[in-house]
């Protein structure tokens, strides 16, 4: 079966730190179905992934809406006489998924506006400056009018994540990071405080417990459910007849199905050597007698589930669970696969 559809496959993390400071202040993990259950080790986080910012000087105007341009240059992005701030970065932003390059506009106070960009990604690679277009340290396109001395400041400089993984140094444009382990992600928020002593991080993949729990608990019910189903299916009414609900009564099919998988639930699960967990009882699924009530008839041996023994079960031996519900297989042939 696909990871994802395998209760046992699903996986959580836990983070600890060498120092007082959380782990989580650093880092944030997440993790897939099927991710290797291991450690890993974060530390020496020198740089996080940032997105370039600038901004222009203050423009003095009533509103974002004023007139700005005072002209019409022929470049890739054209500006129209009168438009105005808005208008400015609107065409900015139209273009952004080509140029890397987004605009906004900031109210700094009554009258007064700046044009800030910035970065549609991190990291290095999406670097920009608008300082090297003419004059050094301004936008300034005095021929055509339309941005005339207007000082450009570098609010945020472009960086790259950087940091030690398993003691290997690692560089990333982004703080999400997905391609070092199959599996997990993980996101880095701060740099590390400079050592000595150095901040080791640990990141430790382990099974999910609750999702499960919740499985087996949701299989248990299922089965349950069918016992339900049969009994009905075999209810004779007070007149000794079968009842109306009865319609599967004389069923081979049903009769068959239902004593098979019964009997699967109730027998020691072959292959299983040792003391190991060889049957539900061991988990804490018991079977017993559902009385009869308005609902439903009388129900021999369905399932009862002590969800505290089956949750200590999964905690100390997870991998004995495991096998209880999940076919294993090893073969010392390449060529035999089970599908």
């Amino acid at each position: 079966a696909n990871d994802v559809d395998n209760v046992f496959r699903y996986t959580t993390s836990s983070l600890s730190s060498s120092t007082a400071i959380a782990a989580s202040t650093y880092i944030s993990v997440a993790t897939s179905p099927g991710a290797a259950l291991q450690e890993y080790t974060i530390s020496d986080i020198t740089s996080v992934a940032r997105a370039k910012k600038q901004s222009t000087g203050l423009f003095t105007i009533a509103t974002a809406d004023t007139a700005v341009v005072s002209s019409s240059p022929d470049q890739a992005i054209t500006f129209n006489v009168g438009d105005s701030l808005n208008a400015v970065a609107a065409k900015f932003n139209a273009v952004k998924a080509t140029t890397g390059i987004a605009a906004s506009v900031i109210k700094i106070g009554d009258n007064s506006f700046q044009l800030s960009f910035s970065a549609t990604a991190t990291g290095e690679d999406a670097d920009f400056d608008f300082n090297n277009l003419d004059v050094p340290g301004t936008l300034d396109d005095a021929a055509d009018g339309v941005f005339d001395e207007i000082t450009i400041t570098t609010q945020q400089a472009a960086s790259n994540a950087e940091f030690d993984f398993n003691g290997t140094a690692v560089v990333r444009q982004t703080n999400a990071i997905s391609d070092i382990v199959t599996g997990v992600t993980f996101t880095i928020l701060q740099t590390t405080p400079v050592g000595p002593p150095s901040t080791e991080l640990t990141i430790s993949v382990e099974p999910d417990t609750d999702i499960a729990q919740s499985g087996i608990i949701n299989f248990i019910n299922a089965y349950n459910d069918l016992k339900v189903f049969a009994a009905r299916q075999t209810e004779i009414g007070s007149d000794g007849v079968f009842t109306e609900e009865a319609v599967l009564n004389g069923s081979a099919a049903l009769r068959t199905s239902l004593n098979a998988i019964t009997s699967h639930l109730s027998s020691i699960v072959m292959g299983i050597t040792g003391s190991d967990l060889n049957r539900l009882a061991d988990i804490g699924i018991l079977s017993a007698d559902l009385p009869e009530s308005e609902e439903n008839p009388l129900v021999r041996n369905i399932l009862n589930i002590d969800e505290d023994q089956l949750a200590q079960a999964l905690s100390s031996n997870f991998d004995g669970v495991r096998k209880l519900f999940e076919f294993d297989f090893v073969s010392n042939n390449p060529n035999l696969r089970i599908f």
